[in-house]
């Protein structure tokens, strides 16, 4: 019944949500790449559940160099596909379903359309596929649950839990929030990138300020049915009274700091010169604090006088001075690399002898702005390694930015991935 298809043809990859699964997107994958054709993705009656398959299936794509163009259209299978092959003679077409579920009357449509076609149906048994990005980009995790632990709070991308009267077990989901809310879809791999973004610079930094990194291994504190959730993705750390004020670090005029440069001259009260561009270099790193809001509300910015109230005037000079000394170490290093890191936020707590501690997460894409040093022309918004090309979508999206956030199509969650890896691989090397 099928028919051989031709390396170098133009492919329809129409997807049946209903039947994607791992071991099929496996043999998707592997047709597309010994093929080597130009592919249209076609997602029918996408339930969310495939909506990360498929986010996970561009990212393999793309590092494949396999072109490809998709869309999502919600109707009957059979018709869907029909009207598609209308506009194409001679289209290859792979269909994601097993053979039992396919219809006759589907068969015989393509058939008598002059198409060839090959239906993929990938057993239990079949041999697991050879990625070309890392296998843990498929074990999304939206929300960890820790049963052997206590949980003591779920933040917008961070589920904490009780290991002992010490110490702290944190866990970074795949969760992204944007405008401070979380939105209902994961980005693969999202965890395990801002985890050893961050331990990488803990390491790197510890040199200037204390850490809240105990060196316990996450995997010993949980129960073995209960690993595969914190593999690459937790720390155990030091439990710290947390100081209620997030230290912000500005390099660069970029964000909301240009916004208020652009309507008082002045960022969180401090003046400016001016004539003063889009993302021109600071003359100092400016330390402008910010209260930390809980899940769902929005940071407010506040000054010097504010933060010193909040504090303490002794403890508040400590903490943007460790926070200047933090950033000038970390973006003097970001250079050269190639990156400039352009703004950063880093978060403190204390421990029982009062020193003074760096915490929560540290330069990873979620805290920070970064853009490409080559990339960077003052007077422009530079891209960015970080959330910002989520955000942008969303904002073009139409979204009032407040919860419930939309639900993101595939090739965005897949561009978004892939950004987060980048920052990795460049930062860390």
């Amino acid at each position: 019944m099928q028919r051989t298809l031709r390396s170098g043809e133009r492919l329809l990859l129409a997807l049946d949500g209903r039947y994607l699964s791992r071991e099929l997107q496996g043999a998707a994958l592997r047709r597309c790449v010994q093929l080597g054709s130009r592919l249209d993705i076609l997602l029918v009656n996408p339930p969310q559940a495939s909506t990360f398959l498929l986010a996970i299936l561009l990212l393999q794509l793309e590092h494949s160099g396999i072109d490809y163009r998709l869309s999502s259209v919600d109707g009957d299978l059979g018709e869907v596909i029909t009207r598609y092959l209308r506009r194409y003679r001679g289209i290859s077409t792979i269909i994601v379903a097993d053979l039992e579920q396919l219809p006759d009357a589907l068969v015989s449509q393509i058939e008598s359309a002059g198409h060839r076609f090959s239906v993929l149906s990938a057993p239990v048994e079949s041999p697991p596929v050879r990625m070309p990005i890392s296998d843990t980009m498929t074990n999304v995790l939206y929300e960890s649950t820790i049963q052997s632990l206590p949980l003591i709070h779920k933040g917008k991308v961070r589920d904490i839990y009780a290991v002992d009267d010490k110490r702290m077990l944190i866990v970074t989901t795949d969760r992204l929030s944007a405008f401070d809310v979380v939105l209902p879809t994961p980005i693969p791999g999202k965890g395990q990138v801002l985890t050893a973004v961050a331990n990488f610079w803990f390491e790197k930094l510890k040199h200037i300020l204390p850490n809240q990194l105990t060196g316990d291994d996450p995997e010993s504190v949980v129960s073995p049915a209960e690993r595969d959730q914190v593999t690459g993705r937790a720390i155990v750390v030091k439990r710290l009274k947390a100081l209620p004020v997030e230290a912000i670090v500005r390099g660069y005029l970029a964000g909301s700091g240009w916004a208020d440069y652009k309507k008082t001259g002045q960022i969180c009260g401090i003046p400016l010169p001016d004539r003063m561009q889009q993302a021109d270099r600071l003359p100092e790193p400016l330390f402008t604090p910010s209260t930390k809001a809980a899940v769902g509300e929005h940071d407010e910015n506040i000054d010097f006088e504010r933060c010193q109230a909040l504090l303490g005037k002794a403890l508040a000079a400590q903490v943007r001075d460790a926070a200047i000394a933090l950033y000038k170490a970390a973006a003097e290093y970001a250079l050269t690399r190639g990156i400039i890191i352009a703004d950063t936020k880093f978060e403190f707590g204390l421990d029982e002898d009062g020193t003074l501690t760096l915490i929560d997460e540290v330069l990873t894409p979620d805290s920070s702005r970064f853009w490409p040093a080559d990339q960077y022309r003052v007077g422009e918004n530079p891209p960015s390694y970080d959330k910002q090309y989520v955000r942008d979508w969303l904002t073009a999206s139409g979204w009032n930015k407040q919860a419930p956030g939309p639900v993101l199509p595939p090739d965005v969650v897949a561009k978004t991935a892939e950004k987060y890896q980048e920052a990795l691989r460049l930062s860390t090397n």
